[in-house]
């Protein structure tokens, strides 16, 4: 069984970092990071998938090496008008 990865932005503060959301987001989302990041305890990350406009806010549930389980705040916004 594939799961599909889906692009996204993660940002904690100013700083921004690629990562993938395995499957699709719900109460325990599977994030994929590209690269280690420092994310602190309690600390709320904002991702955005690539087709979004906004960013959505998280809490991290729990963080192990370059994945980490994060739990929806806020819903997403409207996904970008296409444009031909």
């Amino acid at each position: 069984m594939d799961t599909a990865l889906l692009p996204a932005i993660l940002r904690i503060g100013n700083r921004t970092y690629a990562c993938d959301i395995v499957g699709q987001v719900n109460d325990k989302t599977l994030v994929n990071l590209r690269r280690d990041v420092v994310i602190g305890p309690n600390e709320a990350i904002d991702i955005k998938l690539d087709r979004d406009r906004t960013y959505r806010r998280f809490n991290v549930r729990w963080k192990h090496g370059l994945q980490i389980s994060v739990q929806p705040i806020t819903s997403w916004a409207a996904p970008k008008a296409q444009t031909s």
